[in-house]
């Protein structure tokens, strides 16, 4: 997965991409192929939530929220320098909120906080508001991702194989870290977790090998090793 801004428009990478937790998917030609959008409705009422939450985070919460549309991304607050490898590019700061963000082609809201406690009534308070009209999972330990029913990476690799004639169930590998990873890892012939991946993934899958941490080479490994490639 990458982000919105790294998407070929060329189809120069030659393969398809799947963006935005699912939320978005892009053929060999760079074509866009699968859009889903959280509803307008919905979206301006995460807004409105965000405000009630600001007073609610400590400064040093590191509380912000990030929209991201089919091409550009928005945030709440200048993004810190050590969270700039999350953008392609840096993305579009609205400090107006709700009224100065945008509420249409929204593919996912994301909330991100140190504040674990915070983040997870808010995924709580969230879920209980909407229902079944989003789909919320956590991105890493301190983001919280609010979609469209039914997006998750798991859905969308099944599109992708069924237009590109292959079974995720018995011909794919995959490697995850977090719960954003979970339908995907449990829907392919072989899931491997990162050993540094979140504890509550490892717990949902507890079947799938763990493999080493995403800070060194491991994939790179483990695929050598699956295909018998050494």
């Amino acid at each position: 997965c990458c982000g919105v801004d790294g998407v070929p428009r060329d189809g120069a990478a030659g393969f398809y991409l799947i963006v935005l937790n699912g939320a978005r998917v892009y053929s060999p030609r760079g074509e866009l192929v699968v859009s889903h959008n959280v509803e307008r409705d919905i979206v301006h009422a995460l807004y409105r939530m965000f405000v009630p939450l600001q007073r609610a985070a400590s400064r040093d919460d590191g509380l912000m929220m990030s929209v991201y549309q089919t091409d550009v991304s928005w945030v709440s607050t200048a993004v810190p320098l050590e969270w700039a490898e999350v953008f392609e590019k840096p993305p579009l700061v609205c400090e107006d909120i709700p009224t100065g963000m945008p509420v249409e082609d929204v593919a996912k809201v994301s909330f991100y906080c140190d504040n674990l406690a915070l983040l997870q009534q808010h995924e709580r308070d969230v879920r209980e508001k909407f229902g079944g009209r989003v789909v919320t999972t956590m991105s890493s330990r301190r983001c919280l991702d609010v979609m469209a029913p039914g997006v998750s990476k798991g859905v969308s690799l099944t599109r992708v194989g069924a237009v590109a004639q292959f079974d995720p169930a018995t011909d794919v590998i995959a490697f995850g870290d977090a719960m954003n990873d979970e339908e995907m890892l449990a829907s392919v012939a072989k899931g491997c977790i990162m050993e540094n991946g979140h504890e509550r993934l490892k717990e949902a899958l507890p079947h799938l090998e763990v493999v080493g941490s995403n800070t060194v080479i491991v994939v790179a490994r483990k695929l050598r090793e699956v295909f018998n490639l050494d």
